[in-house]
């Protein structure tokens, strides 16, 4: 989904593999990246990293973010420079968020 109706991207989560495949419909995030952050209930976003914003990309989530990839979790995308997120804490707006479904 989107906050403001300029970005779309759908996510397909692998809880056997622990991979994810992102596939961006729309993403409008400037001249910075695009980094992905999962929500879970406790409500504290942790960066899963940055990805490609023009096609699709399959990420390996790693063995210690694979807690948080529950049902109902948040995954939300933010623009961010090259190298991530200082310090881990999202600097940009929401571009795109929606809930983790387990398939």
């Amino acid at each position: 989904g989107s906050e403001d109706g300029r970005s779309a991207i759908t996510a397909s989560y692998d809880s056997t593999q622990g991979t994810m495949l992102l596939t961006p419909v729309k993403l409008d995030n400037g001249e910075l990246y695009p980094e992905l952050w999962v929500i879970p209930a406790d409500g504290k976003a942790r960066s899963l990293g940055v990805i490609n914003g023009d096609r699709p990309t399959e990420m390996d989530v790693s063995p210690d973010m694979r807690q948080y990839m529950k049902e109902g979790a948040l995954i939300a995308i933010t623009p961010e420079p090259a190298q991530g997120a200082p310090g881990g804490v999202a600097t940009g707006p929401v571009l795109a968020s929606g809930k983790i479904s387990i398939l």
